[in-house]
């Protein structure tokens, strides 16, 4: 059969498609023309004030011509180089907004992703809960922390045992301090008991025989003593020694110097 009609021809297959350019590879090659452009512009000044120069020390038109046509097409070429240059600029900005926006659809597909997963997550976690077992819960702590309060309260109250004294008690027994100060039974500090002179014998200390005259005599192998002030003492107190009463000397053993005097 194929000897008679022949074979069929077979389509060309299709070439293979070229990947596509990297977005951020193009913006870089296009950055990169920039700085060629501004170096040849920046010639093109210089060359114009080359021109420039050579023109003013020209003084005539006819020697100014051929100055003046080398600057029109100097000025030429730095206008292509100038408008290349912005065509350049535009087209990079166009495509870096291009990748941010990009960038943004990428950014925003991950974040719905992780919120699909959270929120199924969620819906997993939430299978372990009962919103009324929760209520139970916060009430029950409602009803402990209740409980504990009452429990402080009745914790906290006080016997009254020592409260019926009041303000107007209180006022009396400072008039009455006061009283006692003035009549000179407390001398500021404290009172004597009631019933117990100055010159009576506390119980808790011995009785003495006889009271002792301050300045009188002595006892035992004394002889008389100096004429005194003549005031009673309590048995238990010591008579005070007027400041210019001396002491006798006091004989100093054999060997040792003049005996010292008080």
């Amino acid at each position: 059969m194929h000897r008679l009609f022949g074979r069929a021809k077979e389509a060309p297959a299709a070439p293979a498609a070229a990947p596509a350019p990297d977005l951020g590879e193009h913006i870089k090659s296009l950055e990169d023309k920039i700085p060629d452009l501004d170096a040849k512009i920046a010639q093109c000044d210089r060359d114009l004030a080359a021109l420039k120069a050579q023109m003013a020390r020209c003084r005539t038109p006819a020697q100014q011509a051929p100055f003046k046509q080398r600057a029109l097409g100097v000025l030429k070429r730095k206008n292509m180089y100038v408008k290349q240059r912005e065509g350049l600029q535009t087209r990079a900005f166009n495509l870096e907004a291009t990748s941010f926006a990009l960038d943004g659809m990428k950014e925003a597909r991950t974040h719905m992703e992780v919120m699909k997963g959270g929120v199924a997550a969620m819906r997993e976690g939430m299978k372990e809960f009962d919103i009324g077992d929760v209520e139970d819960v916060m009430d029950d702590m409602a009803d402990a922390m209740a409980d504990a309060d009452e429990i402080n309260e009745v914790l906290g109250r006080s016997y009254d045992t020592y409260n019926d004294v009041n303000e107007a008690d209180l006022d009396a027994q400072l008039a009455a301090l006061d009283d006692d100060i003035a009549a000179g039974v407390l001398d500021g500090a404290a009172a004597a008991p009631a019933g117990v002179g100055v010159d009576d014998v506390p119980s808790y200390l011995p009785a003495a025989a006889a009271p002792i005259a301050a300045g009188g005599a002595g006892g035992g192998g004394g002889g008389g003593g100096g004429g005194g002030t003549g005031a009673r003492v309590p048995a238990y107190a010591f008579p005070s020694v007027p400041a210019a009463t001396a002491l006798p000397a006091i004989a100093a053993p054999a060997g040792m110097g003049t005996p010292a005097r008080f």
